[in-house]
């Protein structure tokens, strides 16, 4: 067991910024929310001596409105015969006001360079792809990497499929390193291109040279 940085079970869903959902106006329905799943961890990966994770984490912003936030950690674990310890080398908390981070998942290189992405969603902002970079035992300023289109329009959410205003969002975030050491990292956002009947989410790869 190892002491951490709190984290809090997501107790409410991510409010998306409103706009053109033609399925939900079809149904006379108000734009959803979207479902952050809950603080398992959302990926693990070992490089180089550390072991990174990631999960999803409820706070209260400064106006005092749950978000979701994206904390990180990694480890440094030790396999003494048949003895495991660990130790903790570094932990933070990735948040922007006003938003939510949904999701997140990490991945580092043998020079523990890397990154977190997620997708980033809220009152002003669309379901987006975004990321921080990670360097060492710190990460660096959220960039969006594609902006979102429209709001989640997903029929999962609303009563007439069998939802309840929530729409089943994310599921996965995923991040490798290549060969050549740079990050490939992928998440969820809403484009600007040819939708579904009953769907408008696409995924977003991102490339990251460190």
């Amino acid at each position: 067991m190892v002491e951490t940085q709190p984290f809090h079970f997501p107790t409410t869903a991510a409010v998306q910024k409103k706009g053109f959902h033609p399925l939900g106006e079809s149904l006379g329905e108000p734009v959803e929310k979207l479902d952050p799943g809950d603080f398992r961890i959302i990926s693990a990966t070992y490089s180089s001596g550390r072991l990174w994770a990631t999960l999803t984490s409820q706070m209260l912003d400064a106006q005092g409105v749950p978000r979701f936030v994206s904390e990180y950690f990694a480890f440094n674990p030790n396999i003494n015969g048949a003895f495991f310890t660990a130790s903790l080398v570094t932990q933070g908390v990735v948040a922007k006001s006003g938003a939510n981070l949904l999701y997140p998942a990490i991945a580092v290189n043998a020079q523990q360079k890397g990154g977190i992405v997620f997708t980033l969603v809220g009152p002003n902002d669309y379901p987006s792809a975004a990321f921080v970079p990670v360097n060492n035992t710190s990460v660096g300023a959220i960039q969006i990497a594609r902006a979102g289109n429209e709001p989640d329009d997903g029929f999962t959410g609303y009563p007439e499929f069998g939802g309840n205003g929530v729409a089943r969002w994310g599921d996965y975030s995923a991040a490798a390193i290549d060969s050549d050491g740079l990050t490939w990292m992928a998440t969820e956002y809403t484009p600007d291109i040819a939708r579904t009947v009953n769907a408008n989410w696409c995924t977003y790869v991102i490339r990251l040279q460190p």
